[in-house]
């Protein structure tokens, strides 16, 4: 684990178990579901992060309650693990599970290459380095993002920033859980598994998203990360369309990206994945 020392930029980088959900009641709903399924452990939430940190020979992150429902987050700024209501003190497997994740950006996340990168899209450049453009279009493309770099506009590079640390942290959540799968097994395991098919559960199709009122941006993060979690995504109504065309394109980078420990393959991930979709951005 890196030394972590405190920066502005910090607030961009923590990273919650359910940064990349739809925000909507079903997904309350679903985990309220699978809380109901008791782990045999019989461990709660705070006391597998605990168990699964002290493993790891991280004795240096106090982990605590934080209010609220699925609020989970670790805070490298002060190294705390924050457990909400439903996963602190609660013994499901569904709480195992969101707390096995956390703890697993604690073990294999490097939480100061993140803060590099968000603080580097802030003053215009983009770490470890610009995408590199393999047709004429991405030529095009990749000019416009350096001149909205190059002019540091602060609307247009925030929201390069948020979709930035979104494409990155959808295949870093994969890797990390990967991770923690191969090195715990047991109930961290299971208990990641489950959260897994927790969140294919909840996932909403491209219909139902379009007539929630989400922007097409959002709507293809969502297909990204239904993608990664299941290879598959729920379009069962053929309302796709340009969505599943961008996903086509997209592919290539997605696969390559989960399994690598080197962290820059996800950051040089992101930001290919950027000016495949500059269109939903710009």
């Amino acid at each position: 684990m890196p030394y972590i020392y405190w920066d502005s930029t910090y607030i961009l980088v923590v990273i919650g178990a359910v940064i990349c959900m739809i925000a909507s009641a079903r997904v309350k709903t679903t985990f309220n579901k699978y809380s109901a399924y008791r782990s045999m452990s019989g461990m709660t939430g705070a006391q597998a992060a605990e168990r699964i940190l002290h493993a790891a020979g991280i004795y240096d992150v106090r982990v605590q309650h934080v209010s609220g429902n699925l609020t989970d987050h670790y805070n490298p700024a002060n190294k705390t693990l924050n457990l909400s209501d439903s996963v602190c003190n609660q013994t499901s497997v569904a709480a195992v599970g969101v707390a096995a994740h956390e703890c697993g950006h604690i073990n294999f996340s490097n939480f100061e290459k993140r803060r590099i990168y968000a603080s580097g899209i802030r003053e215009g450049i983009l770490y470890p380095e610009l995408p590199e453009p393999k047709n004429e279009e991405e030529k095009q493309v990749l000019g416009e993002l350096q001149v909205c770099l190059e002019q540091k506009k602060e609307k247009e590079l925030r929201v390069i920033r948020e979709t930035l640390l979104y494409l990155h942290n959808i295949p870093e959540d994969m890797y990390i859980e990967a991770r923690q799968c191969a090195e715990y097994g047991g109930i961290v395991q299971k208990a990641i598994r489950f959260l897994g098919r927790w969140d294919m559960e909840q996932a909403e199709s491209i219909r139902q998203m379009q007539e929630y009122g989400m922007d097409s941006l959002s709507i293809m993060k969502n297909v990204l990360l239904q993608y990664l979690r299941s290879k598959k995504v729920n379009d069962w109504e053929r309302a796709g369309g340009i969505y599943m065309e961008m996903l086509e394109r997209c592919k290539e980078t997605l696969d390559e990206v989960v399994i690598p420990a080197d962290e820059d393959v996800r950051f040089r991930a992101a930001n290919r994945l950027l000016l495949i979709l500059w269109e939903f951005v710009k």
